[in-house]
């Protein structure tokens, strides 16, 4: 390994798993090293002004994206998505869950609070703390707790379990009758452990669902009140904005009517060595989730991956723990596959 990649691993204190290949760690290496360039940048203050505008902190990384990949031969497209880039995606994440703040002039500003969220394997901090323990993924860790708070209560939606969150937005007093044309509807297979987006039919499975429009693509939540096959409809209660923290909330409702119904979702969890371990999903989280293990993991194959994950064996209880709280499975494997 050359120098740089040496000097990224022990400054952010990021080891390789037994057989990961050079390119993998390589590319761990500089993801979390991008992110923490991009916390760095926001953290100065220079002719008068706090942090860095947006502008600057995009040309910077995307710099460094450069000399990465010259000097340590990482996969530059490892970073680039179908329709964004990751910078634009650490920027989004960071701002969202509260390491960056938008200052006066609009630039980019580090949080200066010192929260921390205690997790099995660490204090993560909220912005850069004055001494970085190690990273992992885009999540900074400290040694001291700072003004500690726990996970549900910072990033997660709260601690219902599936069976009382489906209770809970399916209380027939929110639904009514709708003149709906019965053969314009899907309705989603609660029943089926096919992904989501295989899971919608032209027959009711379960009582509670929901109810898909072919024409107009719009999805309500269904309560079936009787034998004769008596609907009852409610709009979909969550914001469709897929660039912020509480986006894809529907997802929530599919993971939770799946347990609900006892065909729940997986994760696989397979041991890459004694410290290391893949997460590998069955299905697409929220966002509340899946920034949670943007902030615990690396995704595994490029910036963009929302199923497969690296995380550290201290780490690797927190994420079940918030899995298991929205109705996924955990099926640990005993050797890698």
């Amino acid at each position: 390994m050359n120098e740089l990649i040496q000097t990224i691993a022990q400054d952010l204190s990021i080891d390789s798993y037994h057989g990961e290949p050079l390119s993998d760690y390589v590319y761990r290496l500089c993801y979390s090293a991008l992110a923490s360039h991009m916390l760095v940048s926001a953290s100065g203050r220079g002719n008068g002004t706090d942090g860095i505008s947006k502008k600057a902190q995009t040309e910077l990384l995307q710099r460094l994206i450069d000399l990465f990949q010259k000097n340590t031969g990482v996969d530059k497209q490892r970073f680039i998505g179908d329709t964004d880039d990751c910078i634009s995606l650490f920027r989004r994440i960071y701002e969202e869950i509260g390491y960056l703040l938008i200052g006066d002039t609009n630039n980019s500003v580090i949080a200066r609070y010192g929260r921390t969220v205690k997790t099995d394997g660490g204090y993560l901090y909220f912005g850069i703390p004055a001494e970085i323990s190690k990273m992992v993924g885009l999540g900074v860790f400290a040694d001291a707790p700072g003004d500690d708070a726990g996970i549900f209560e910072t990033i997660m939606r709260d601690t219902r379990s599936p069976q009382d969150f489906i209770d809970d937005i399916y209380n027939p007093i929110d639904f009514e009758e709708r003149d709906f044309n019965k053969s314009d509807l899907l309705f989603f297979d609660s029943l089926s452990d096919k992904p989501p987006s295989a899971s919608w039919v032209k027959t009711l499975t379960s009582i509670n669902t929901l109810a898909k429009s072919i024409t107009t693509r719009t999805i309500y939540r269904v309560i079936c009140i009787d034998n004769k096959g008596t609907l009852l409809f409610a709009d979909n209660p969550f914001d469709s904005d897929k660039g912020k923290l509480t986006s894809y909330e529907l997802r929530r409702i599919y993971i939770a009517l799946k347990a609900y119904y006892r065909h729940s979702a997986v994760a696989w969890i397979n041991p890459l060595d004694d410290t290391y371990f893949e997460v590998t999903l069955s299905l697409y989280l929220p966002n509340r989730e899946y920034y949670s293990l943007l902030l615990l993991s690396w995704p595994k194959q490029n910036a963009f991956d929302r199923k497969s994950f690296i995380t550290t064996s201290e780490l690797l209880p927190t994420i079940e723990t918030i899995l298991k709280n929205i109705g996924i499975k955990i099926i640990r494997r005993q050797k890698y596959v």
